[in-house]
């Protein structure tokens, strides 16, 4: 089964434009992940005038353009609300968390069919205990297959069109499938994640912030869990290999490869903060920098699966040039190199950005994503190494403050909690990557930026074709 394609936004959503989407003229829009310039014709300018203005409802016109937009990242839908309820099961993976599966179910409070998987729990008595008192069924697993096995045995146990995948950690909030639902009026759409958070506060290994996005490898949004996620069955049903919609081999980052089979089989997933669920998440530096270092070895695997799009450093060659000369404090080469990438982005946008204050704008919005991205990268995967410059010379000292300074402003409530995971994920795909002789997850990438675009074709008459505007 193929996706079914959809050439406009459907009549019940709304859009909302993305945060970092820029109007550079009338009819150019810059933003997007990955950022591209998008030129319009001048009947799609005036349909981006109607969406950025907020004139509803919206027109033909507009909601095709609205769908290109949603497509290249520079918009996201707003569902309408759900009239009918739909016909989803909840599945629920665990092992040996009785307590946790309590509160899990607690919360779901029987709204949808629910079938709990007992991956091979010590004390299977209990499981099946707290299953009979809230009244959901039990498959039992005699012997552990990880999270990948227990959903696709629940999976040969379901026949609605729609499943709710929860893990036993997680405490839903009211009415979160509900509102997931909504995503799916429109027919493109496989999977939609809502925003898992820390339970006691903070910033949790799986919360992906308040933006919404489309889901996709190497955008802003590369991937969701499935500590919660609501699909459409049909599409596991069409991306499954050998009948399994979950790889059992993968104990680790089968998430991961979920969506990105979705993805690239042309289906659209979505993520959507506004609906929550809580996480419990571990509060010790120790339990946080396991769970990190465990979640880095599926670097390696999912880099077989899927070559090219584990990548952990991404980056133009000029703005990472500005960045290394600074951390080296080296003044001259810095200099030279960040007026090399302001010429760069100013030759790149002067087609279509006529404010010289706007190019020079995004010039210093790539160095500091870049810093942001070379800092996690260098904290990530060579800790030890900056550890010892630091140590040898109270000059690289202050290189090793440079390079840190941006992870640890990442979280602020827990800026030590987040350091500890970033080095103990960068060892888990070291330790991956070794065990499976291939480095490829460790090794930066030079990014080529898309050419400037237009959303021209004979799904979209409203926007201009290629060439200057």
């Amino acid at each position: 089964m193929t996706p079914q394609a959809t050439t406009s936004l459907p009549e019940t959503f709304d859009v909302e434009v993305d945060a970092d989407t820029i109007e550079a003229t009338e009819q150019t829009l810059l933003g997007g992940s990955p950022f591209r310039v998008l030129r319009l014709s001048s009947p799609g300018a005036i349909a981006w005038r109607q969406i950025r203005d907020g004139d509803r409802p919206l027109t033909l016109p507009a909601r095709v353009l609205a769908q290109t937009l949603i497509s290249n990242g520079m918009a996201h839908p707003v569902p309408g609300e759900v009239d009918v309820r739909r016909d989803v099961t909840v599945v629920v993976p665990v092992l040996d968390r009785t307590a946790e599966l309590d509160r899990c179910l607690r919360a779901l409070d029987s709204t949808y069919p629910t079938i709990v998987v007992d991956d091979g729990s010590v004390n299977p008595g209990a499981i099946a205990d707290i299953c009979a008192t809230h009244n959901v069924q039990l498959i039992r697993r005699k012997q552990n297959g990880g999270p990948a096995a227990a959903r696709n045995c629940a999976l040969a146990h379901v026949d609605s069109e729609f499943i709710a995948f929860i893990d036993s950690d997680c405490v839903a909030t009211s009415g979160w499938i509900d509102a997931l639902c909504a995503h799916f009026d429109d027919p493109s759409v496989a999977a939609v994640a809502p925003r898992v958070i820390a339970e006691h506060g903070g910033s949790g290994v799986l919360d992906l912030g308040d933006r919404p996005g489309r889901v996709a490898a190497l955008t802003r949004i590369g991937h969701v869990p499935t500590a919660a996620l609501l699909v459409r069955r049909r599409c596991l049903d069409a991306v499954s290999v050998d009948g399994a919609a979950f790889d059992p081999e993968l104990r680790v980052g089968e998430d991961v490869d979920l969506v990105w089979r979705l993805a690239d089989a042309g289906w659209s997933v979505r993520y959507d903060p506004t609906v929550l669920v809580n996480h419990d998440e571990p509060h010790e530096i120790a339990s946080v920098m396991a769970r990190r270092f465990q979640y880095g070895t599926s670097a390696a695997p999912l880099s077989k699966r899927h070559p090219g799009k584990v990548l952990h450093f991404l980056g133009l060659p000029w703005p990472t040039a500005t960045c290394l000369f600074a951390w080296a404090v080296a003044p001259r080469l810095f200099v030279a190199a960040l007026l090399a990438t302001i010429a760069r982005t100013h030759s790149s946008l002067a087609p279509t950005a006529a404010a010289r204050s706007l190019r020079t704008r995004f010039a210093l919005r790539s160095i500091w994503q870049t810093w942001l991205g070379l800092s996690r990268y260098v904290t990530q995967f060579f800790a030890p190494f900056a550890i010892v410059m630091m140590l040898v010379s109270s000059r690289r000292a202050m290189t090793v403050a440079l390079v840190a300074t941006a992870p640890l402003a990442h979280d602020r409530n827990q800026p030590l909690h987040h350091l500890a995971g970033d080095v103990a994920y960068g060892s888990g795909v070291w330790k991956s990557a070794l065990d499976h002789r291939d480095l490829t997850p460790v090794i930066p990438r030079r990014w080529k930026p898309p050419p400037p675009s237009s959303a021209a074709s004979e799904r979209n008459p409203f926007a201009k074709p290629k060439g200057r505007p």
